[in-house]
């Protein structure tokens, strides 16, 4: 499903999905969740990146990673299923998200 990565002002990350879902990536954690419509708008953006599909996702360190495709070629139908198409990737890339108050910084110390 295409859509585009946005980073926002004070370092927010948001995938705006084409058919209206915008998923949030939470700047502790890494982790994804869907968000209310309406809050942030592509034109609002520092920096965007825009995709055909997303790939994968995972979170190292201070970063969240999301790899998209951002050119796709259709190269064949599900046979019996003409309405379900089958998709080559043929281009991707990675698009580091750095998160602002990375979980994994932080450290407990306990006194004995």
């Amino acid at each position: 499903m295409k859509g585009r990565v946005c980073k926002y002002a004070g370092g927010q990350w948001v995938i705006h999905f084409e058919d209206g879902v915008d998923v949030e990536v939470d700047r502790c954690t890494g982790g994804l969740r869907e968000r209310r419509k309406g809050s942030g708008a592509a034109e609002d953006a520092l920096e965007t990146h825009g995709f055909d599909a997303v790939a994968g996702y995972a979170v190292c360190g201070g970063h969240g990673h999301l790899l998209v495709v951002s050119k796709s070629l259709a190269t064949g139908r599900l046979p019996g299923y003409p309405e379900h198409v089958i998709y080559t990737a043929e281009q991707s890339k990675w698009v580091r998200m750095a998160l602002t108050d990375p979980m994994g910084a932080y450290y407990l110390a306990v006194d004995r």
